[in-house]
């Protein structure tokens, strides 16, 4: 990812963070432009067309884009997790749980995925 990129991909993270989702989906949008398939974007542009736009099934399929590029990463599974937990995909819920989990049990997401486990028996 180019210097350009990661700077990007910064401002539009603390635009998500400061909830102004505008300028957070264009900047996502932009690094999408310049690399398609970026974990760290798509996961973000995600999270703001549900959250910021009520694009629930649009922001869904970018997340889950991103967990397939990124199969490993914590954070973007813990949040795939979570959003289908809230669009009442239940069953999708326990196994990515499971991952996150198992990829590293002490990591501050495997503690919350243990968490929530309890809750999908």
């Amino acid at each position: 990812m180019s210097a350009e990129a990661q700077r990007e991909l910064a401002e539009a993270n603390e635009a998500r963070v400061s909830l102004d989702y505008e300028r957070a989906k264009a900047l996502y949008e932009q690094v999408l432009a310049a690399d398609s398939q970026s974990p760290p974007a798509l996961h973000g542009l995600g999270f703001v067309l549900m959250f910021g736009f009520g694009e629930f099934e649009e922001g869904l399929r970018r997340m889950e884009e991103a967990a397939s590029q990124a199969p490993d990463d914590q954070v973007i599974l813990l949040d795939l997790a979570k959003s289908y937990a809230m669009l009442g995909e239940d069953e999708k819920v326990k196994p990515m749980l499971e991952r996150v989990l198992a990829l590293d049990p002490d990591s501050k997401q495997g503690q919350e995925a243990r968490n929530q486990l309890q809750y999908y028996p």
